[in-house]
């Protein structure tokens, strides 16, 4: 029997490789006429100013496509009384279908109610920003958009990281610092120090490579590798990988993440209260300071201590930095500090998170509305924003 030449065996697996990036790629064009040769992905969406990272004015990506300000949606109309949704990627839409995210129903819903079609609701929302980092970015909103109304409905998850970032600084300071002693410190052992280095060493290393690959070879280089194949077979892999595959996989990656970044914190609450109501005041100010409107909404999910096991892991996947009983935690805690902090300062608290059900039919995944969720929530907003809105209405028509 002969054997077959290794070169050909390799021959044939690129072969197989580059007809289904191939088809990838016609597939792309086919559903949303994207550039065959080009780079085709999320990234696309993104840019990076002086403040960080934004919208990318008049970029598309599959049903995602921006305005020449960077927002989803269409451009601005003049003469509107203007609604900005800040968040996240819940209010973003990455689990809707075109049109169907909160902020785009909403605006249908009231202007179908006030027959008029002088409301404009501006999705001035980016997948993974947070509240602390948008801080920055809330006068520059004010000055493009000009809104008479902000709803903020910040994702409390993603601001945990702002909070571990902070608990990190603190720790490295810490430890830059001298110690207070009446004499040198003690010099450690040969072997304490030979261990030290040994634990040290392996980790480092492996997080810097990490790093590298991830955040800097992979997503966001200039030129980075982007094969559609890897994207499409990603996404199918996760519709057929089995659930006990998947639980081992979530737990290994929630493991590996506490190790490479030594952070594991089971209360963040504690921490992030405190620095959530700061912020808070410090963005209300910042609206309020030109006369705008602030509505505060609770952040709604679809999870329970006593809920699916998984869903509460897959969850836990994406926050590594404490357990679902700490996100659980977490989320209620902020929830807290925005109906006080709404009390305190007089803006309109709208309590989704209470509001909404638990109700799995409502939510893409443990957080983000599907096309159902979504029209809920543009229920409950539409209905406590509506007088507000009205009143603005007849102002102008006195005018």
């Amino acid at each position: 029997m002969n054997r077959i030449p290794k070169w050909r065996v390799v021959a044939c697996a690129l072969a197989v490789m580059a007809t289904l990036e191939i088809c990838a790629r016609v597939d792309d064009w086919l559903s949303f006429r994207a550039p065959l040769a080009s780079r085709y992905g999320f990234e696309l969406l993104y840019a990076n100013d002086q403040l960080g990272r934004t919208g990318a004015p008049h970029a598309k990506f599959e049903r995602f496509t921006l305005n020449s300000l960077g927002y989803l949606g269409p451009e601005l109309r003049t003469g509107t009384i203007r609604i900005a949704c800040i968040g996240a990627s819940e209010t973003f839409g990455t689990f809707n279908s075109e049109d169907k995210e909160y902020p785009r129903q909403l605006e249908r819903l009231l202007n179908q109610a006030m027959e008029t079609n002088s409301v404009q609701v501006v999705n001035a929302s980016m997948p993974g920003n947070s509240l602390h980092n948008d801080l920055k970015r809330f006068p520059q909103l004010v000055d493009r958009v000009h809104p008479d109304i902000v709803v903020l409905y910040p994702s409390l998850a993603i601001f945990g990281w702002a909070v571990v970032e902070a608990k990190l600084q603190e720790q490295r300071k810490t430890r830059l610092q001298p110690a207070k002693t009446t004499g040198p410190p003690p010099r450690p052992s040969l072997a304490r120090r030979v261990a030290g280095r040994l634990i040290r060493t392996p980790r480092a290393m492996i997080a810097r490579v990490y790093v590298f690959l991830r955040y800097k070879l992979l997503a966001f280089s200039p030129t980075p590798p982007m094969l559609r194949l890897d994207r499409k077979s990603t996404d199918v892999w996760n519709r057929l990988e089995p659930r006990a595959v998947s639980a081992l996989r979530f737990k290994a990656s929630i493991r590996f993440e506490q190790w490479r970044t030594r952070t594991f914190f089971p209360h963040i609450s504690d921490d992030a209260a405190p620095m959530f109501r700061k912020d808070l005041l410090a963005a209300i100010d910042v609206f309020e300071s030109r006369g705008i409107r602030v509505v505060l909404a609770s952040h709604a999910n679809s999870i329970t201590p006593s809920g699916d096991p998984f869903e509460l892991l897959r969850w836990s996947t994406y926050y590594p930095y404490t357990n679902t009983a700490g996100l659980l935690e977490l989320e209620n805690r902020l929830n807290e500090v925005m109906a006080e902090v709404a009390r305190e300062r007089g803006a309109l608290f709208i309590d989704t998170a209470h509001r909404i059900p638990k109700d799995p039919r409502l939510f893409g995944d443990f957080v983000h509305f599907n096309d159902e969720g979504a029209a809920v929530m543009a229920q409950l907003l539409a209905a406590e924003l509506r007088p507000e809105i009205e009143k603005r209405l007849a102002d102008r028509a006195n005018r």
